[in-house]
């Protein structure tokens, strides 16, 4: 729901992005890994890896394209540790740019010839993309810092493509608006999927849960049963009456 929604938002404010990035590293990886049997068979495995966004954001050397991972992280107590100073959707964003990293290195020593700390050609890539863009939303709204940079690079966009537009002068009270409006929409729309969320897994934890997958189990065998008898009383009836009488039985 999230990426959709940040999807949007980007679209709206003139942010070229690309969602679900295919076929970013697939030059570099060996034929053979992706054939049938070879390790990376499977359609996201044979990609090495997949970002959940491109983005081409404005930096101090001009636009440039960037990678950017979406995730979220529940209340739990790893999470949202007793007396930490740092919020917690920031320490998670951390650790995103090593889940990256780590995967294509392993590639790049299996299949690249590369030795431990050197750089590989797929490492080498994901570098050229510069730092990995942290999206990530917390339990009670919250954002990291790299997605309110987003929202202000997005509310920006969106002032300047008004202003060339309409014509109309640049505002602060105008960029105003569109940054609250793009935080409602991204804050709202994480709280509602972080609620439905948790209201998936409560079916699926709590021992009422498992007594009605009992009960469930019971009605499926018992309208197994039925199903079965009424096939029986079908097939004996196309087979005629006193069929028992002289020895047949019909099969299921």
């Amino acid at each position: 729901m999230l990426k959709v929604i940040m999807v949007n938002m980007c679209n709206d404010a003139r942010v070229p992005v690309d969602c679900e990035v295919f076929c970013l590293f697939r030059d570099l990886i060996p034929a053979q890994l992706a054939g049938p049997g070879g390790e990376l068979q499977f359609a996201r495995q044979r990609n090495g890896l997949c970002p959940d966004f491109k983005l081409r954001l404005p930096s101090a050397d001009g636009p440039r394209d960037t990678l950017g991972e979406l995730k979220f992280i529940s209340a739990g107590v790893s999470r949202y540790p007793l007396g930490s100073s740092v919020k917690a959707v920031d320490v998670r964003a951390k650790t995103l740019p090593g889940t990256y990293r780590r995967p294509l290195e392993r590639l790049d020593r299996l299949h690249h010839g590369r030795r431990e700390g050197e750089t590989g050609p797929l490492v080498a890539r994901l570098q050229s993309y510069g730092d990995l863009q942290g999206y990530v939303s917390g339990a009670w709204g919250e954002g990291s810092e790299a997605l309110h940079d987003l929202i202000q690079t997005c509310a920006e966009a969106r002032v300047a493509h008004l202003c060339r537009a309409t014509g109309r002068q640049d505002s602060e009270n105008l960029l105003g608006q569109e940054v609250g409006r793009y935080r409602r929409l991204v804050s709202t729309c994480a709280v509602r999927a972080g609620a439905l969320c948790t209201l998936a897994r409560v079916g699926e934890i709590s021992p009422a849960a498992r007594a009605a997958a009992g009960r469930r189990q019971v009605a499926m065998r018992l309208e197994r049963e039925m199903r079965e008898e009424a096939t029986a009383q079908w097939m004996a009836g196309l087979q005629g009456p006193g069929w028992a009488r002289r020895g047949r039985c019909h099969g299921l």
